[in-house]
C-alpha cells in the first residue's frame, strides 16, 4: 500500500461493493493506516469530507476499524480527525487526547462538547454550565461532587443522571419529575424506605419488587394494580384480598385459593 494508492481503496469501498470485494481494498488500507503514520494522515485527510465514505461509516461498523486500531495510533491523525465533518470522528479524537478535548470544547455538536468531558476535569468545571441539557448531564456523571453541584438543575434529564449519586437521590423524594424519583430509586434500591409513600404507582412497585415485606404496608394501595401485582407475587396473600373492592381482584383471589386446594 502507497500513499496514492489511499484515494482509490476509499472510492472503492464506497462503491458499496460486495463484501468480499470491500474486503480486498479495506484489509491494506487497514494495514497502511496502522504501519505507516502518512497514509493514516492521508486517509484520515480525504474522509474528513468524503461524504459517501461518511455515509458507508454509519451504516457499516467494520469501518470503525480504521480509526479505532489505525489512525488513533497516530498522533498526527487524531489531530486531522479533529477536523472531521462528521461528529462521531471528532468525539472519538477528543475522548483520544486531552489537547484535543480543549480544542473541541466549543464545538457546536453537544454530542461533541459532551465527549471533550471525560478527557478533562477542567473541562468538565466549564461544560457544566452549557447550554445543552445533554452536556450536562455527561457532567453530572463524571463524578458525585458534579452530580450535587448540578442535581438542582432545572432539566429533569440532567437530574435523572446526578439521580446515579446517592447524595442526590436522597434528596430527589419530591421532585416534581416522576422519572426523576423513578431513576433515583432504580440506581439506588437500599432508598426504597424513603420512596415507599411516592405518589406514583409505577415508583410504589418498584420499592415492592426491590423487597417483596413491603407488602404490609401497600396491601391496602389505593391504586388496584398495586394491589393485583401482590396479589399475582404473593398468592399466600390470596385470602386477605377475598373481600377487595376490585372485582378482578376478588376473583383472582378465589382461583388462587381453588388452586392451593386442588
Amino acid at each position: 500500500m502507497k500513499v496514492e494508492d489511499v484515494d482509490y481503496c476509499i472510492n472503492m469501498i464506497c462503491e458499496g461493493l460486495s463484501y468480499e470485494v470491500c474486503r480486498k481494498y479495506l484489509d491494506p488500507l487497514f494495514n497502511g493506516i496502522r504501519n505507516d503514520e502518512e497514509i493514516s494522515k492521508r486517509f484520515a485527510t480525504i474522509t474528513n469530507s468524503h461524504q459517501k465514505f461518511i455515509e458507508s461509516l454509519k451504516n457499516n461498523e467494520d469501518l470503525w476499524q480504521l480509526f479505532d486500531e489505525g489512525c488513533m495510533n497516530w498522533q498526527s491523525s487524531l489531530v486531522v480527525m479533529a477536523y472531521s465533518q462528521y461528529e462521531e470522528v471528532r468525539q472519538r479524537a477528543a475522548r483520544s487526547n486531552k489537547l484535543i478535548a480543549l480544542a473541541l470544547m466549543h464545538d457546536p455538536e453537544p454530542s461533541v462538547r459532551a465527549a471533550c468531558v471525560s478527557a478533562s476535569s477542567k473541562i468538565a468545571d466549564i461544560l457544566m454550565h452549557d447550554k445543552h441539557h445533554f452536556v450536562r448531564a455527561v457532567c453530572a456523571v463524571k463524578s458525585e461532587s458534579y452530580g450535587l453541584k448540578l442535581m438542582n438543575d432545572p432539566s429533569d434529564f440532567v437530574r435523572e443522571w446526578c439521580a446515579n449519586w446517592e447524595a442526590c437521590a436522597r434528596q430527589y423524594v419530591d421532585d416534581k419529575s416522576e422519572n426523576v424519583r423513578w431513576r433515583s430509586l432504580y440506581q439506588n434500591k437500599n432508598l426504597a424506605e424513603l420512596y415507599i409513600k411516592d405518589p406514583s404507582s409505577e415508583i410504589r412497585l418498584l420499592c415492592f419488587s426491590i423487597d417483596k415485606s413491603y407488602a404490609s404496608i401497600l396491601k391496602d394501595d389505593n391504586d388496584w394494580k398495586v394491589r393485583k401485582t401482590i396479589l399475582i407475587e404473593l398468592p399466600e396473600m390470596a385470602k386477605y384480598f377475598l373481600n377487595d373492592e376490585n372485582e378482578n381482584i376478588r376473583d383472582l383471589a378465589i382461583s388462587r385459593l381453588k388452586a392451593d386446594n386442588f
